[in-house]
Protein backbone atom coordinates (compact mmCIF):
# COMPACT_ATOMS: atom_id res chain seq x y z
CA UNK A 1 0.00 0.00 0.00
CA UNK A 2 2.72 2.49 0.81
CA UNK A 3 4.18 1.14 -2.69
CA UNK A 4 1.48 2.32 -4.49
CA UNK A 5 0.60 5.89 -2.80
CA UNK A 6 4.24 6.84 -3.29
CA UNK A 7 4.34 5.39 -7.06
CA UNK A 8 0.91 7.25 -7.29
CA UNK A 9 2.16 10.80 -6.01
CA UNK A 10 5.54 10.16 -8.62
CA UNK A 11 2.70 9.89 -11.47
CA UNK A 12 0.31 12.90 -10.47
CA UNK A 13 3.30 14.83 -10.04
CA UNK A 14 4.46 13.74 -13.63
CA UNK A 15 1.24 14.11 -15.52
CA UNK A 16 0.93 17.77 -13.56
CA UNK A 17 3.13 19.37 -16.17
CA UNK A 18 1.44 17.89 -19.15
CA UNK A 19 -2.23 17.06 -18.64
CA UNK A 20 -5.28 18.59 -16.75
CA UNK A 21 -7.24 17.15 -13.49
CA UNK A 22 -9.81 15.09 -15.81
CA UNK A 23 -7.11 13.46 -18.17
CA UNK A 24 -4.99 12.68 -15.47
CA UNK A 25 -7.74 11.19 -13.50
CA UNK A 26 -9.34 8.79 -16.48
CA UNK A 27 -5.36 8.01 -17.41
CA UNK A 28 -4.76 6.41 -14.00
CA UNK A 29 -8.13 4.97 -13.18
CA UNK A 30 -8.74 6.91 -9.99
CA UNK A 31 -11.99 8.13 -8.33
CA UNK A 32 -12.34 11.71 -8.39
CA UNK A 33 -12.32 12.04 -4.55
CA UNK A 34 -9.14 9.73 -4.03
CA UNK A 35 -7.63 11.97 -7.07
CA UNK A 36 -7.94 14.90 -4.90
CA UNK A 37 -6.71 13.04 -2.01
CA UNK A 38 -3.66 12.01 -3.88
CA UNK A 39 -2.99 15.55 -5.72
CA UNK A 40 -3.11 17.23 -1.84
CA UNK A 41 -0.38 15.03 -0.67
CA UNK A 42 1.46 15.40 -4.10
CA UNK A 43 2.59 19.14 -3.62
CA UNK A 44 3.70 18.18 -0.11
CA UNK A 45 6.89 16.02 -1.33
CA UNK A 46 9.52 16.93 -3.80
CA UNK A 47 10.23 14.07 -6.13
CA UNK A 48 13.95 13.51 -4.85
CA UNK A 49 11.56 12.87 -1.76
CA UNK A 50 9.21 10.52 -3.59
CA UNK A 51 11.96 8.32 -5.13
CA UNK A 52 14.15 8.06 -1.86
CA UNK A 53 11.01 6.55 -0.18
CA UNK A 54 10.54 4.23 -2.95
CA UNK A 55 14.11 2.91 -2.56
CA UNK A 56 13.33 2.54 1.08
CA UNK A 57 10.31 0.46 0.69
CA UNK A 58 12.55 -1.27 -2.04
CA UNK A 59 14.98 -2.00 0.21
CA UNK A 60 13.02 -3.10 3.00
CA UNK A 61 10.64 -5.40 0.90
CA UNK A 62 14.29 -7.05 -0.52
CA UNK A 63 15.23 -7.08 3.57
CA UNK A 64 12.14 -9.34 4.86
CA UNK A 65 12.20 -11.44 1.75
CA UNK A 66 16.00 -12.46 2.70
CA UNK A 67 14.32 -13.44 6.05
CA UNK A 68 14.88 -10.69 8.40
CA UNK A 69 12.13 -10.09 11.15
CA UNK A 70 9.21 -7.81 9.20
CA UNK A 71 8.58 -6.07 12.75
CA UNK A 72 12.00 -4.66 12.69
CA UNK A 73 12.20 -3.84 9.06
CA UNK A 74 8.89 -1.86 9.26
CA UNK A 75 10.40 0.39 12.53
CA UNK A 76 13.21 0.87 10.47
CA UNK A 77 11.32 2.00 7.74
CA UNK A 78 9.12 4.27 9.88
CA UNK A 79 12.03 5.83 11.19
CA UNK A 80 13.99 6.37 8.47
CA UNK A 81 10.84 7.89 6.56
CA UNK A 82 10.65 10.50 9.59
CA UNK A 83 14.28 11.54 8.45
Amino acid sequence: LLGWNARMLLRVKHLLKQKNKVEMCKELGLYPRMFEQILQYTHRFKKGEILVLLDELLKSDSDIKSGMLPATVIERLIVRMCF
